[in-house]
């Protein structure tokens, strides 16, 4: 009768471990936010409200420590400031504050980056007919996981592995006849949200 007792009671706390393990598990996932939530909040904020100080808020300010944060900028945002955080932070600031001002409209690069659109269609977490972006898990952009001058702070700081990156056109007109440039974003987990840690121009 005591074997019997005791394996009830063994079986009863496993019962309860799990339902404990399940319950923490669902906390956490609610606690941490959708990445895209957070994105699409980070497009309205930008180039529908054109409120590039908020708009900043969306940055890991750590990430401005980082003096590769920005990735073939064009001339589009200085890297005078690239030894500076705070000046770094300004340029970034100003490029959103001018993007913003000169009513620039997001697109699908659809033809721009159509090799890498097509063999990536697997990867890709969002639609992006809805949303005028491309959302991706980073692991599809190998060179963000190997060891580079712009990856070394990235590796160091954040965790790569859960990191997810944005892709979008911008056009003035709102069409992707007139596409003026592709950018990335590059977004990670900090905390208990999702924060913009790099970004830069695109190539075909």
């Amino acid at each position: 009768m005591s074997l019997v007792i005791n394996k009830s009671r063994v079986r009863c706390f496993a019962l309860l471990l799990f339902v404990a393990v399940n319950v923490c598990l669902t906390l956490n996932i609610a606690a941490q936010p959708q990445p895209k939530r957070i994105i699409d909040r980070f497009f309205k904020t930008w180039l529908i409200n054109k409120d590039a100080i908020r708009s900043m808020g969306f940055f890991d300010p750590k990430a401005f420590n980082n003096r590769y944060m920005c990735w073939d900028c064009n001339g589009n945002i200085s890297i005078r400031g690239r030894h500076s955080s705070a000046k770094l932070k300004n340029e970034i600031r100003k490029f959103l504050f001018h993007a913003s001002r000169l009513k620039m409209y997001l697109v699908l690069p659809q033809d721009y980056l159509k090799d890498f659109i097509d063999r990536e269609k697997e990867n890709l977490i969002n639609k992006p007919e809805n949303d005028k972006y491309f959302l991706y898990r980073v692991a599809v952009i190998q060179k963000f996981l190997e060891p580079s001058r712009e990856t070394t702070f990235l590796r160091k700081h954040y965790d790569l592995r859960k990191a997810r990156i944005c892709l979008i056109g911008l056009s003035f007109k709102g069409e992707p006849d007139d596409l003026e440039g592709v950018m990335f974003f590059l977004w990670v987990p900090v905390k208990n949200s999702w924060k913009i840690v790099s970004l830069g121009f695109v190539n075909p």
